[in-house]
C-alpha cells in the first residue's frame, strides 16, 4: 500500500495550523481525507512546517518512508 500527503499552512483566527490531508487509493477510487491540523507555534516557513510534519509521521507511522508516494503543498509559504 502507498499514499501521498497535501499539506498547507493557514491561519484561523490569529492561530496558524499545518493542514495535513491524506490521498489513497481504494477500490479503483481515490480517497482524499483530512488527517490532521498541528498548531504552529512559530512562523510557518516551510522549513518549520516540514520538520513539524516529518516528528508527527516518524511518531505514528514508524516506517512512513516506504509508502509514501508524494508529497504537496499549495506553494504559498
Amino acid at each position: 500500500w502507498a499514499f501521498s500527503l497535501a499539506f498547507d499552512g493557514s491561519t484561523r483566527l490569529g492561530m496558524s495550523y499545518l493542514d495535513v490531508r491524506v490521498r489513497f487509493g481504494h477500490d479503483a477510487d481515490i480517497q482524499n481525507f483530512h488527517l490532521l491540523a498541528i498548531p504552529l507555534y512559530q512562523r510557518h516557513t516551510d522549513a518549520y512546517m516540514l520538520d513539524v510534519l516529518v516528528r508527527f509521521l516518524d511518531a505514528t507511522i514508524i516506517s512512513w518512508r516506504d509508502y509514501v508516494l508524494a508529497v504537496s503543498s499549495d506553494g504559498a509559504s
